[in-house]
């Protein structure tokens, strides 16, 4: 059994239940009960044809106890359980309620197939080692953006309106570069979520007060707890940075410090504390940037090598091919 905690409140997972009484049909059935102290607060149904995907009769939950990840708990038990005893995994049923929609959706968009499996040829669903660099770059580059649009970053004095070490208070790691000591700093800032109930409408306290989502609950819904920017400073002065730019890294070192493998280090530094990130497009680039992506990729196959994980052979004859190019 596990705990799981709905704010301050636990509940537990029991079952399986036998669930044939609950179904019309002759087809094997079990339940699993979600409960808070002595209180059920929801269940599963799940239906088990033979030598065919199981797929969900019906889940409940108490309205007062929704998007509080009971019903996504619920799923992951009968994944959990469907697992442990090596039968088909589950797919969704054709009419789905709009809570179970959502989670489907959430599912698929986690790199699940509809057969309820991670699919692994997804490219999302793969490691930068795991590609050729044409591969990794067809799922990063969503199109050319002219440099002449980050002309104010060109210099520190451009970056310094928005990045100092006032809000870059983390220091992480300081590098030699261009004979000059370069700090590597992050930023920290908590993300707050609005709750919204099952028609999307933003919820309110008594007083009108927007309700958030708890920890747990940005946990269960695979969310970000927290946006962790990354800098480059000389001293004071700032000569570099990445950030979550809407879902995308976004990567710019001034001229100064380009082709100085500083923008390698920012990037695979944002994708290290911000793990989401690392399956996401890199989206419009600069000719800069698609230098930076190639650079990047090479890298982290040489990584995968050098720590001997099990890098595809036509991904070791492609790197071979590549990793002299400038």
């Amino acid at each position: 059994m596990k705990w799981y905690k709905i704010a301050t409140n636990s509940f537990i997972i029991n079952g399986p239940f036998d669930g044939s009484g609950h179904m019309t049909t002759d087809e094997p059935s079990i339940i699993f009960e979600a409960k808070s102290g002595d209180e059920p607060i929801g269940y599963i149904l799940v239906v088990i044809p033979e030598n065919k995907n199981p797929y969900i009769g019906q889940v409940t939950v108490k309205p007062e106890n929704r998007l509080k990840g009971v019903a996504t708990a619920l799923y992951n038990r009968v994944d959990s359980y469907l697992r442990e005893k090596n039968k088909l995994p589950l797919k969704p049923s054709r009419d789905l309620s709009p809570g179970s929609q959502k989670i489907w959706d959430k599912r698929l968009r986690n790199g699940m197939t509809r057969e309820g499996q991670k699919n692994p040829n997804d490219k999302k669903n793969k490691s930068p080692w795991e590609m050729t660099q044409k591969e990794y770059l067809d799922r990063n580059y969503t199109g050319n953006i002219s440099s002449r649009a980050y002309e104010s970053y060109q210099n520190s004095e451009g970056l310094s309106s928005f990045i100092s070490t006032n809000r870059y208070t983390k220091l992480i790691k300081t590098l030699i570069i261009n004979n000059q000591k370069v700090d590597i700093r992050l930023s920290i800032h908590k993300n707050k979520y609005v709750k919204r109930d099952e028609n999307d409408e933003i919820l309110r306290s008594a007083n009108n007060d927007l309700i958030y989502l708890t920890d747990k609950e940005i946990k269960e819904y695979g969310y970000p707890l927290y946006d962790i920017g990354v800098a480059a400073f000389v001293g004071n002065r700032p000569v570099g940075f990445a950030s979550d730019e809407w879902g995308t890294s976004g990567v710019w070192v001034i001229n100064d410090f380009q082709r100085q493998g500083l923008g390698k280090i920012l990037l695979e530094t944002l994708h290290r504390f911000n793990p989401h990130l690392s399956n996401k497009s890199l989206g419009q680039m600069t000719v800069a940037g698609w230098n930076l992506a190639r650079s990047y990729h090479r890298d982290q196959v040489k990584k995968a090598l050098e720590n001997k994980k099990n890098v595809p052979q036509h991904v070791i004859e492609d790197y071979e091919k590549n990793k002299d190019l400038k």
